[in-house]
C-alpha cells in the first residue's frame, strides 16, 4: 500500500498544513487567518493568542477580479495550461539568442507556474501572463523580482513565438508599470537589456522607459562571455509618465 506522505506529516506535525501552492483561495485564507508559510507547501497554524493583524509584509496586493486590464490585454497569474506555451517559448531559437541562462526544463517551468501566486503574495519573484481575453492563451509573459531597496523592481518580458511583432510585450509592460505605481507601492522599475537585443529595446521605449546607464560586462552570453547591460528605467515621480497614458 502506498504511503500517504501528507497524512504522515500531519500526524508528526499536527499544526502544519500542506497546501497546493497554486491554490490561490486557500493561500489567501491561510494568510488571513495568520498562518505562517514554512516553505514549499507547508504552513504552520497561528500560535494561541497570536494577533492576526501581525501579517508578513506582502510582495504584491491581491488583483481585483484576478487580473490587470488595459491596452486590450488581460494580465493574469499563470495557469497549469500555460506550461505548454511557456516551455515552447523557452526552447525557441529567438528566445535562446538573448537568454541569460540555459533553457529551463519542463519540470522547472511547471514549478515556476505552481509557485507564482505564492511568490506574488509572500515571495520575491513572480510571473504574470498577458492574454487578449481572460480565457485566452498566453501572448506574452512578465517576470518581476523584488530588489533590496524598498519599492524597486527588476522586470523581464517575452512575447510567445507565435505572437511576436504585434506589440504585446510593450503593451503588457506599460499596463503593469501603471498598475505597479498606482496600486502596489512601487516607485522604480528597472529593465536590464543586452545592447544587441534591439526588439527588447524597442519594447522598453514603447512602454515609456528611458535609458539610464550602461553597466559594462554585466550580463552573461550563451558562450559564457560577458556583455554590457543597458539599464532602462521607469520612475513613478517622472513628469512624463508615458506608461500611464491610456493604460
Amino acid at each position: 500500500m502506498a504511503l500517504d506522505h501528507r497524512a504522515l506529516e500531519y500526524r508528526i506535525e499536527p499544526n502544519v498544513r500542506i497546501v497546493t501552492m497554486g491554490d490561490c483561495q486557500e493561500v489567501e485564507r491561510l494568510i488571513g487567518e495568520g498562518w505562517t508559510h514554512l516553505g514549499n507547501s507547508r504552513w504552520a497554524a497561528p500560535s494561541e493568542g497570536q494577533q492576526i493583524s501581525q501579517q508578513p509584509k506582502m510582495f504584491f496586493p491581491v488583483l481585483k477580479d484576478g487580473c490587470i486590464r488595459g491596452q486590450g490585454l488581460v494580465l493574469t497569474h499563470p495557469r497549469v495550461t500555460d506550461c505548454i506555451d511557456l516551455c515552447a517559448n523557452e526552447m525557441d531559437e529567438g528566445t535562446r539568442q538573448h537568454a541569460l541562462f540555459p533553457a529551463a526544463s519542463d519540470a522547472t517551468i511547471q514549478t515556476l507556474v505552481a509557485e507564482a501566486y505564492l511568490g506574488w503574495r509572500l515571495g520575491d519573484t513572480s510571473l504574470l501572463i498577458a492574454r487578449t481575453e481572460m480565457d485566452g492563451p498566453p501572448v506574452a509573459k512578465l517576470s518581476m523580482r523584488r530588489l533590496v531597496p524598498p519599492g524597486v523592481l527588476d522586470v523581464g518580458y517575452a512575447t510567445m513565438p507565435n505572437h511576436r511583432g504585434q506589440g504585446y510585450a510593450a503593451r503588457a509592460l506599460k499596463v503593469f508599470t501603471n498598475w505597479a505605481f498606482e496600486s502596489a507601492g512601487i516607485q522604480r522599475i528597472e529593465l536590464g537589456i543586452k545592447p544587441a537585443n534591439s526588439a527588447s529595446v524597442r519594447t522598453a521605449i514603447k512602454a515609456g522607459y528611458s535609458l539610464e546607464s550602461v553597466r559594462r560586462a554585466r550580463l552573461i552570453t550563451p558562450d559564457a562571455t560577458f556583455d554590457d547591460e543597458h539599464s532602462y528605467v521607469a520612475i513613478k515621480s517622472d513628469r512624463n509618465r508615458e506608461w500611464g497614458q491610456s493604460a
